[in-house]
């Protein structure tokens, strides 16, 4: 899939390789990626094709390099997850807010191009994906066992979340329902907390 990479030594300047994979994700997010060309992505960063093979061997590299970016921006809720200086159910209120909120910010375009055309990279997506059921799910399990939480099925639990999560990557789903996403997370969190929860949480915002 696209040029074959060249037997080179190249630069590994991060700055650059960074400043213009950043570029060519909001290029990336408009377009998708099944077409583009190196040539595209010469014009569009407007430097040289043989600046762009010094630095990356292939639009493989590039395109796996912007996939591995996103998910390192949305891996930041693992931080607020488990920070244990934030209130128990905050952390989860503050963590599934900031996934949503990137996660929407992904084009489906983009996420259907990466899907369909680079299955080794999807394959990446899913673990990122089972990582994150891993995560809430010692989350929940903390829960429990702290008192925070009512006993309940983990998996079945973590399974809402991540219908929840991939449900806001259809095209339409807000729009469908007439939602945004403040509106659509504040109520799944409410739906979800009320049922699980031994005390009531006044205010997990702040």
């Amino acid at each position: 899939m696209g040029r074959k990479p060249i037997a080179k030594k190249r630069s590994r300047n991060e700055v650059k390789r960074e400043k213009w994979i950043n570029e060519c994700i909001v290029h990336f997010e408009k377009t998708g990626i099944r077409n583009i060309t190196m040539d595209d992505v010469a014009q569009l960063l407007n430097i040289s094709k043989a600046t762009i093979y010094n630095h990356f061997k292939s639009k493989d590299e590039m395109v796996q390099t912007a996939v591995a970016m996103l998910l390192n921006r949305i891996r930041k809720y693992e931080e607020y997850l488990t920070d244990q200086s934030i209130p128990f159910i905050k952390r989860y209120y503050m963590a599934m807010k900031y996934y949503a909120e990137q996660l929407t910010s992904v084009s489906p375009r983009l996420v259907r191009d990466v899907r369909e055309t680079y299955p080794e990279m999807w394959d990446y997506v899913e673990m990122f994906r089972n990582q994150f059921s891993f995560v809430i799910g010692k989350y929940y399990e903390e829960g429990i066992a702290k008192g925070y939480f009512k006993d309940f099925d983990v998996n079945v639990m973590v399974g809402t979340d991540r219908w929840f999560l991939d449900a806001l990557l259809t095209t339409t789903y807000l729009k469908d329902n007439n939602l945004t996403l403040d509106k659509a997370f504040d109520e799944y969190f409410k739906i979800k907390f009320d049922g699980i929860i031994h005390t009531v949480i006044a205010d997990c915002k702040m």
